[in-house]
């Protein structure tokens, strides 16, 4: 009997080997244990294996690109716009934006204000003292965001409706 649940143990050790052998690709596994009886043993107790069946699936994760296209040095932190690029994403949420925010603010200290726009005809006018015409109609459909005292959020644009949050709460 032990013959058996040994190939068992060999069979799981198999499995997580080969994957955890792919370590560059994103992978996301179901594990699924059953139950399987063997016959009684000389004793008369039965003897329960329990056999684990991993399926492993390969997911893309759904990364939204950004770049900085103004830097604005600032005592208090720094003032940027950030220009999302329209061919990383089908469509953006406000977690989306919410998670944009947070990473631009960690990978690019320090941020007191941030503007999140998706063209380039806005990112030029975000930060105008006065815009033209064409340039508040940018901003009104492709304005996405704008991050105040590195946390208080203000939804713009298409966004609107979700109104302000502070980031964190």
């Amino acid at each position: 009997m032990k013959l058996p649940r040994l190939l068992v143990m060999l069979s799981l050790l198999l499995l997580v080997f080969a994957a955890c052998s792919n370590s560059d690709e994103a992978i996301s596994s179901t594990v699924s244990p059953t139950l399987t009886t063997l016959a009684p043993a000389q004793t008369g107790v039965e003897d329960a294996v329990v056999v684990t069946t991993t399926s492993t699936t390969f997911a893309i994760p759904d990364e939204i690109g950004y770049s900085i296209v103004k830097r604005i040095d600032g005592a208090d932190g720094d003032i940027v716009v950030v220009l999302l690029d329209p061919t990383t994403y089908t469509s953006l949420t406000d977690i989306d934006l919410l998670g944009i925010t947070q990473d631009v603010i960690e990978a690019f200290p320090p941020i007191l204000e941030a503007h999140i726009v998706d063209t380039q005809e806005a990112a030029d006018a975000v930060l105008a003292e006065d815009p033209t015409d064409e340039q508040k109609a940018a901003l009104a459909e492709n304005y996405l965001l704008a991050l105040e005292d590195g946390i208080k959020v203000t939804f713009l644009g298409p966004f609107a409706s979700f109104g302000t949050d502070l980031l964190g709460s």
